[in-house]
């Protein structure tokens, strides 16, 4: 951690966690520099308060002119512990971890920057920070049921998000409209389905509607364990569960890529 987000991390830590902290720091650029110190901290085996964070986060996610530049990942994990099942792999160090912190918030950084001298609202940036799914992803989610079932879990669902919004970017869907950033995951995959053609009501066969059907209550599933996981304070997924979810997640979004290549074949 650098020596200023280390000096904010240490005139912050004293206040008790009642104690708004969004208030506490008067400009964005202070809040950001806090927000990711913690991080910073949380990812090095230092102490940080999950409360402030999640203060921190939720204003940052929320706010007109910052939600559409903050990395999805601090959009998709309301907690710390929540957080940690995604950073775990960002890196195979502290150090590495910590760096993929750093790197992700430096285009909310620069906005703020200029933001506190200008008077202007960005447009959103594209969010190149999210991972590329690749076999590796779905790999180490199906490795982990064992050992780390609720890390399976989340690592499945954020593959799953990632593949989503990729196919996503390939139709007519505006990415940049204001309602895109609110979207969760069931409602973008509702979003792709239509695009795609399967609506369980358009297909020539009732029980494939049918078989449609039951992977869009998979997907609300997914959709609303990935929310739960990492706020729970007793309750935890078995290795079979996360097996299952881990493969269910996997399945379902190769089956929509190659949906998605069948139908750009047939416009071409």
């Amino acid at each position: 951690m650098d020596e200023v987000s280390g000096n904010y991390l240490t005139n912050v830590s004293s206040l008790s966690s009642e104690v708004n902290v969004v208030r506490r720091l008067t400009t964005d650029s202070e809040r950001l520099l806090y927000l990711e110190a913690l991080l910073c901290a949380y990812v090095t085996n230092g102490v940080a308060e999950n409360e402030y964070f999640q203060q921190l986060r939720n204003y940052f996610a929320t706010k007109f002119d910052t939600k559409g530049i903050l990395p999805r990942w601090l959009k998709t994990f309301k907690s710390l512990p929540a957080l940690w099942e995604f950073l775990r792999f960002q890196g195979s160090t502290p150090e590495a971890r910590r760096s993929f912190i750093q790197e992700a918030l430096i285009p909310l950084k620069d906005y703020l920057s200029g933001s506190e001298h200008l008077s202007k609202m960005p447009t959103p940036l594209a969010e190149t920070d999210q991972p590329e799914v690749t076999p590796t992803m779905w790999t180490k989610a199906k490795e982990e049921c064992w050992d780390n079932p609720d890390g399976a879990a989340t690592m499945a669902a954020m593959a799953f998000e990632t593949e989503l919004n990729s196919l996503l970017s390939d139709t007519d869907f505006d990415e940049n409209s204001p309602a895109y950033t609110n979207l969760g995951l069931y409602a973008r995959y509702q979003e792709l389905v239509k695009r795609l053609g399967l609506h369980p009501g358009l297909q020539s066969t009732v029980s494939f509607g049918s078989l449609l059907d039951g992977l869009a209550e998979i997907v609300s599933g997914l959709d609303l364990l990935s929310s739960e996981i990492g706020e729970r304070s007793e309750d935890r997924l078995s290795p079979g569960q996360a097996e299952l979810t881990v493969n269910l997640a996997s399945a379902i979004s190769e089956y929509l890529a190659e949906t998605a290549r069948e139908v750009k074949e047939l416009e071409e």
